[in-house]
């Protein structure tokens, strides 16, 4: 299926607890799985739903991650926690 911007595929209601259903279909489009983590942005009167992306807590940067105290380092930013670690 072609992906097209700002596309309805259908209407949800919120429940009592604040949740919605993604549709299936897209789920499906996006690849987004069980226990996948979600951006949610407050943008004016429009909420936007993104798969999030792990990134760097220090330079935004996506290559090379390791995870340290719950928060995502790459290999360039490494040493700035700890001078001895090499890249």
């Amino acid at each position: 299926m072609k992906k097209e911007m700002n596309k309805e595929i259908a209407v949800r209601t919120v429940d009592e607890l604040g949740r919605i259903i993604l549709p299936a279909e897209m789920r499906h489009n996006l690849n987004l799985s069980i226990n996948d983590k979600v951006k949610i942005i407050e943008q004016g009167d429009k909420i936007l739903i993104e798969k999030h992306k792990p990134s760097c807590a220090f330079c935004g940067g996506e290559e090379s991650l390791i995870m340290l105290n719950e928060k995502y380092v790459c290999e360039k930013c490494r040493p700035l926690i700890n001078p001895s670690i090499e890249s």
